[in-house]
């Protein structure tokens, strides 16, 4: 329970530990889902979309502790359709379109959108470049009818921001890694090693 309230505490969750969800409002309950994932102490976290209903403040918040978690060495996927979002928290990015991801990800408006944005200054993106020894690797990960040959790497301690526009299969893509959904080819290696899991459960572990 100290363990919790520690958790919290850093997090800046303002609730009882004795609350009913149903009575919490939505950005608390993120929050709560986001201590519950961390207090796993998970080699690598994945994070959909979980700034859609925080507050501005528990984002930057939120933002400190997961570059915290990546200098630790936690490597991280971070999904978000905000821009802002992917160039403040994000070592490199992956985008998706039509599900599918695309190339030159330094040049991330446009392989989002299919139209090319406005120069901009000092924002680039490394490349994805593959190892068989990160902490998570993914080659050629494919759902029927959803994504066709995405492939990702990351590294210990690094932030992966994986952007696209709503409905580009982004949420598939990692509930495929972590056994939600099955995939119909590809491969998952977690530090070298394949896995493919069936279930939550199984990718907890």
């Amino acid at each position: 329970k100290e363990y919790v309230k520690s958790l919290f505490a850093k997090y800046n969750v303002e609730c009882d530990l004795d609350a009913y969800p149903a009575d919490l409002p939505p950005s608390t309950i993120s929050l709560i889902e986001i201590v519950k994932a961390v207090s796993w102490k998970p080699d690598i976290l994945l994070l959909d979309e979980v700034t859609a209903t925080l507050h501005h403040n528990e984002v930057e918040l939120l933002f400190k502790n997961l570059k915290e978690l990546a200098a630790a060495g936690t490597a991280i996927v971070f999904v978000t359709h905000r821009m802002g979002e992917i160039y403040r928290v994000a070592s490199r990015a992956v985008i998706l379109r039509n599900g599918e991801s695309v190339a030159d990800v330094d040049r991330i408006v446009y392989h989002m959108t299919g139209k090319m944005p406005e120069p901009m200054q000092n924002q680039t993106v490394c490349a994805v470049k593959g190892s068989s020894d990160a902490a998570l690797y993914v080659e050629g990960l494919s759902i029927e009818g959803v994504i066709k040959d995405v492939s990702m790497c990351v590294n210990n301690g690094e932030i992966i921001g994986l952007g696209g526009l709503e409905g580009q299969g982004q949420s598939q893509f990692l509930r495929a890694l972590y056994g939600v959904i099955p995939y119909s080819s590809g491969q998952i290696l977690i530090g070298g090693r394949k896995v493919k899991y069936t279930n939550p459960a199984d990718a907890v572990k």
